[in-house]
């Protein structure tokens, strides 16, 4: 366990949800594994673990020879002050080490939309460089830092994957447009 995280466990109000180590979880040695993901989920360990469809996926990726899913939540406000003042990037509950973005392309040939069985394609993997959420403590308030955070993200899965990151538009509402023979609402073409 990482020193810091030993000094910020005793100030915060659930420790339990930042060390792992509970029943069932995955623990597997990293030099027998090809592949490690971490699997985000945008809330707390407590909702993410209620969430069935995590909990499959989680077992499902973790059933794969030579695969190592791992868990990642978003802390809570003390830890996230905590982390913050102590230089901790998000980490991963299992392994304890940093999250990268990674940007996976093709996918949509091997699994079209509205089909039901994968197809042999051949599909990629990138991996960025670490996003450490400090970086954005200075860009306002609580709201202003998630949207700062949430753009850097997205801007590095853009630039891994190539996919069009339409900042500021909900997806659903850019494509009912393009549907209707509007072309893209102002402000949201995709960038080349």
């Amino acid at each position: 366990m990482d020193k810091r995280l030993e000094r910020i466990l005793p100030r915060v109000q659930k420790p339990a949800r930042y060390v792992g180590g509970e029943y069932n979880a995955v623990k597997k040695d990293p030099a027998r594994v090809d592949t490690r993901i971490a699997f985000c989920f945008p809330d707390t360990y407590e909702i993410g673990m209620s969430n069935l469809g995590m909990r499959i996926l989680y077992g499902v990726m973790n059933n794969m020879e030579g695969v190592w899913c791992q868990r990642v939540f978003a802390p809570w406000g003390d830890m996230e002050e905590e982390m913050r003042r102590a230089g901790m990037p998000l980490f991963a509950l299992e392994s304890g080490q940093k999250v990268y973005p990674v940007a996976m392309i093709n996918t949509n040939k091997a699994n079209p939309i509205g089909t039901w069985i994968p197809r042999p394609a051949r599909c990629g993997v990138y991996v960025g460089d670490p996003i450490d959420p400090d970086d954005f403590r200075d860009a306002g308030d609580d709201y202003a830092q998630a949207r700062a955070l949430t753009d850097a993200i997205m801007e590095a899965l853009h630039e891994l994957s190539g996919q069009e990151y339409v900042k500021d538009f909900y997806a659903a509402d850019v494509k009912k447009s393009l549907e209707a023979g509007k072309g893209y609402p102002p402000g949201s073409e995709p960038r080349s």
